[in-house]
């Protein structure tokens, strides 16, 4: 319980590596370690703890590594080669089940990636980013989802290696590995990088609408406001078969385009106007999905339509009134506040 947590809190900070408390299980002991570890925060002045920690990346029990992983994070220094080797999994010395980024269990491997999040963060480490990477394919999405947030803490978009290195993954990689990859793109890119835009480009045909979705979000992140090249590839895309890509596609425009772009008014109010638009597989009444992407078609008009666009207005008054818009408390609430939007001064063009 927490009291026994606490107990063993306070015996880390008096010892170096206390040994387990009567009836602490050693599961408990290791949280409670790794727990003052992240408060004190002192890398690289306990080598003495470092190394134990360094032996239990190699124990045969799950947790044991996984917290031994989580406690390295928080005191390590960057210049332990030794210790990222192991947590890297590239050491001489090996074990039936892996360790560190190799380890057999989901868990460490995903603990272990935060943990050279922590210690490599903003070093621009290529060697780092690239044994990241290759966990983008991973075949757990959270160790892929951690390899991501920690190139991006690791990485630098002014890299070029780095991004030549997110493009050949994105032109090569498995599905998954692209949607990663798009992701990570989206965050550490130098804005209208025409490589990176070209190269997202390039998969928002792709078969799999994650990969999709995922190149839409990031293009609608790395193009600048008014760029009409990436309009133009965004916009058939209002269309797509999947309705989490047809949404992404309205948030992005909504980025991209510039406050009265007639283009993009007038590709907003086609999907609000269509007779079928939210309706699946011909029903008389529209999904939960469907219902999700007109409140983003909603909202897409109220940050690109300029203040007292009347033609708007008129349109979403109409729609207001109809009652599949009044019977759906969300979507009669985007509306309401797109219409405040429009009517008032904060929007006003030019």
């Amino acid at each position: 319980d927490s009291h026994q947590c606490g107990f063993v809190c306070s015996m880390v900070g008096q010892a170096q590596v206390p040994p387990p408390a009567d009836g602490c299980p050693k599961w408990l002991v290791d949280i409670a370690k790794s727990k003052k570890l992240s408060e004190q925060g002192n890398r690289g002045e306990n080598p003495m703890l470092v190394e134990s920690f360094r032996e239990e990346l190699r124990s045969h029990d799950t947790q044991t590594r996984r917290n031994a992983a989580k406690s390295l994070g928080f005191i390590v220094s960057r210049d332990d080669k030794a210790t990222m080797a192991d947590l890297m999994g590239i050491s001489e010395t090996s074990s039936c089940f892996g360790f560190g980024l190799n380890d057999n269990s989901s868990l460490v491997r995903e603990t272990t990636v935060d943990a050279i999040g922590n210690i490599a963060s903003g070093t621009n480490a290529k060697e780092v980013c690239v044994a990241l990477m290759k966990l983008f394919d991973d075949r757990d999405w959270s160790v892929r989802s951690a390899a991501l947030r920690a190139v991006v803490r690791v990485g630098s978009g002014k890299e070029e290696w780095l991004l030549d290195r997110l493009l050949d993954l994105m032109a090569s990689g498995s599905w998954c590995c692209i949607v990663v990859t798009a992701e990570a793109l989206g965050q550490v890119s130098p804005r209208d990088d025409k490589r990176v835009l070209e190269g997202l480009k390039n998969v928002l045909d792709h078969a799999d609408w994650a990969v999709r979705k995922s190149a839409v979000d990031a293009l609608g992140q790395v193009a600048e406001k008014g760029n009409q090249r990436v309009l133009d590839d965004l916009l058939p895309l209002f269309g797509d078969a999947d309705w989490r890509v047809r949404r992404a596609a309205q948030e992005s425009v909504a980025k991209v385009a510039e406050r009265g772009c007639e283009l993009a008014i007038n590709a907003i109010l086609r999907r609000l106007g269509d007779s079928n638009f939210g309706r699946k597989h011909a029903l008389d009444i529209m999904s939960p999905n469907d219902r999700d992407v007109q409140r983003a078609v909603v909202q897409s008009l109220g940050q690109v339509a300029c203040c007292g666009d009347e033609r708007v207005l008129r349109v979403l008054r109409d729609h207001l009134r109809s009652a599949e818009v009044s019977e759906d408390a969300c979507l009669l609430g985007a509306f309401r506040e797109t219409i405040q939007l429009v009517e008032g001064e904060a929007c006003s063009c030019g």
